[in-house]
């Protein structure tokens, strides 16, 4: 029986620019397939549409990018990044001094992400899930986690692991939900998180 051979699939680029010319390049190769994401999602998504978005030859984004799977992942990190970083910084604002305050901030900080990505949060979700997505992934998700955890614990509230896990879990939920809805009012999308986190909360502990 011959041995069916299974293409692996690539998710780290090729290299790392380091000139702002390259910079450049990678910058606009990335804004081109984001581009291509919102206005026809996965069926048009492939290297050659990429480059010629991006003004650019396949050999030059093949400098950098083995394989759309590479440009997808890079996609899914760039997100996360600006994410974890934002959650960071929302722990570090000094006006702010109560549970629900924090909470209402780190709420704010990660529901922003769903709202600038709308179009395509769904798609890079669904490519997360189908990728074999690299440690540096699992790390920012993992810190992640670490900050809910770490609020739930310098305000008291018991079993934080679970609750932190558990709050996660609905606000990933309520924030996929924005792209079937189309409601772009972030101040309520954001009333809505909060309504669902500290009703679970309340709900959940003595």
């Amino acid at each position: 029986m011959t041995k069916v051979r299974t293409r692996k699939r690539v998710t780290k680029p090729r290299k790392i620019p380091r000139q702002p010319r390259s910079n450049l390049m990678v910058a606009t190769i990335l804004e081109a397939a984001m581009i291509i994401l919102k206005k026809h999602g996965m069926g048009n998504f492939n290297t050659n549409a990429i480059a010629e978005k991006a003004g650019v030859s396949v050999g030059s984004l093949y400098q950098y990018f083995p394989s759309k799977d590479a440009i997808l992942a890079t996609l899914i990190r760039q997100i996360r990044e600006e994410m974890l970083a934002d959650m960071i910084a929302s722990t570090e604002r000094k006006d702010l001094g109560d549970f629900r305050s924090e909470t209402r901030a780190l709420i704010e900080a990660t529901l922003q992400h769903h709202v600038k990505y709308a179009d395509v949060i769904t798609l890079l979700e669904r490519a997360e899930d189908d990728l074999p997505m690299d440690d540096d992934i699992q790390e920012m998700k993992q810190k992640m986690l670490e900050i809910v955890i770490a609020l739930l614990q310098r305000h008291g509230i018991e079993n934080a692991n679970i609750v932190a896990n558990d709050i996660i879990a609905i606000c990933h939920a309520l924030s996929l939900s924005i792209p079937q809805s189309g409601e772009s009012n972030f101040e309520e999308l954001s009333r809505r998180m909060q309504r669902a986190v500290f009703g679970y909360i309340e709900n959940s502990t003595p």
